[in-house]
């Protein structure tokens, strides 16, 4: 007769068969959950990373347009102090363009940023409306007619007389300008060709540069967040840029894409549904 407090030999040998399944499972599951939390260290890591990354060229993209503004704040101030009646027209009207650069490159920034957030919490929502595409991009390539010259690019539009049809007209705006900054940045002094045309039930719009072209292995790296190609040292940006455009082009059911030669320019394609 067994002892009190204990069970018969055969139920003893029975609880290790009963719980080995359920063992191996609880061992899968554990081992699936520290997998995840190495995964999830990873990538809470790259993404403080990202985020003193950011911050830093942040503070470096913004130094320079407010040092901008402070310095020439101070020598207009200092000039116009000293000799009110005396102060050169086309002097002044050098400094005013200088400060209207460097706000513009300021608001361009907060711009990527505001974007960059709202694309990321999907909080963008097309309003699309009836518009004309050639009529947008030719405002916008007259809008930026300073920048263009600043760097030297030549821009020309070439296409159909209008193409019609229903867009976000401010998102449209937002990714032939990422573009059109790109190419300014990548090829300064070369001449910058945008081509709009109707592919079936699509409008395309081709921006091309002359500069380097991009190899074949960093083509699509260009789309993701904060890429900046090895030999972009001297380049200065967020590496937003392109990721925006192809965001915002998905958001109104088309699709950005890059076509390059190397050493012989390149061409980034948006197309856009003719019906929304």
């Amino acid at each position: 007769m067994p002892e009190i407090g204990t069970e018969p030999a055969a139920a003893q040998d029975d609880v290790p068969s009963a719980l080995g399944p359920e063992n191996a499972v609880l061992r899968q599951e554990l081992q699936l959950a520290r997998a995840r939390i190495v995964e999830l260290e990873a990538a809470l890591g790259d993404a403080a990373s990202a985020t003193e990354s950011l911050i830093a060229t942040v503070s470096h993209e913004l130094r320079t347009p407010l040092g901008t503004l402070s310095m020439g704040v101070e020598a207009i101030t200092r000039r116009v102090r000293n000799c009110a009646d005396e102060v050169p027209a086309e002097w002044l009207v050098q400094r005013l363009g200088r400060l209207h650069r460097a706000v513009g490159r300021i608001d361009q920034l907060l711009a990527t940023f505001l974007s960059a957030a709202q694309l990321q919490a999907g909080r963008i929502v097309p309003a699309a409306s009836d518009a004309d595409l050639v009529e947008i991009v030719r405002q916008l390539v007259e809008q930026h007619a300073d920048a263009l010259a600043w760097a030297g690019c030549a821009c020309t539009v070439v296409g159909a007389p209008c193409l019609e049809g229903r867009w976000d007209p401010v998102h449209v705006e937002q990714i032939v300008a990422n573009l059109l900054g790109n190419a300014m940045k990548y090829a300064p002094g070369q001449p910058i060709e945008i081509a709009i045309e109707r592919e079936g039930a699509e409008a395309c719009i081709h921006v091309r540069d002359h500069g380097p072209g991009i190899e074949p292995g960093d083509r699509e790296r260009l789309f993701e967040r904060f890429v900046r190609l090895p030999s972009a040292t001297r380049v200065t940006g967020f590496g937003l840029g392109l990721w925006i455009a192809r965001h915002l082009a998905e958001v109104n059911g088309g699709g950005v894409s890059v076509d390059s030669c190397t050493g012989a320019g390149t061409t980034f394609t948006v197309r856009l549904p003719l019906q929304a």
